[in-house]
């Protein structure tokens, strides 16, 4: 569980991400202490089909929530003068109980889910020990300039 029991890591065979299962989105190896930090490698994926742009491609780490927590929440920034500076309000439910974070828009590899209400931090997670899979190369469409000699009698 992350925090105390606000919310956990899906098991593999689920589909946070349409079409996208959290074993291809997360290694076997990958673990969440009861502080936060995170270890073990996040895959990375390049054609993610319900973003656009640079969102599409990256590393995205799958959170699920359990009923009991389905509550408005506010993910990322921090609280200041009683207002969230940054982030995005996020409510789990029935349908979509999953919060996905894309490491790559995270400043410093952190990130807090706080009670919308109540601005308390739920938890906090840290991806600083976790393994970011390299982005593969691309393959190149170029071929050798060598030419076949042709065959002589």
């Amino acid at each position: 569980m992350i925090g105390s029991g606000q919310a956990y890591v899906p098991s593999p065979n689920q589909t946070p991400l349409e079409g996208i299962t959290v074993s291809k989105m997360i290694g076997d190896d990958i673990k969440v202490s009861k502080e936060g930090a995170v270890t073990g490698t996040i895959n990375y994926l390049s054609d993610v089909p319900v973003y656009e742009g640079e969102q599409k491609k990256g590393h995205y780490f799958p959170t699920k929530f359990p009923k009991e927590n389905y509550k408005p929440l506010h993910v990322g920034g921090e609280v200041s003068g009683g207002d969230f500076t940054a982030g995005k309000n996020f409510e789990p439910s029935e349908e979509d109980p999953y919060l996905v974070i894309r490491v790559e828009n995270l400043t410093d590899k952190k990130v807090s889910v706080f009670d919308a209400e109540s601005k308390n931090e739920l938890f906090k997670l840290d991806f600083n020990g976790a393994t970011l899979q390299e982005n593969p190369a691309a393959l190149s469409a170029r071929r050798s300039k060598k030419v076949a000699k042709p065959l002589t009698e």
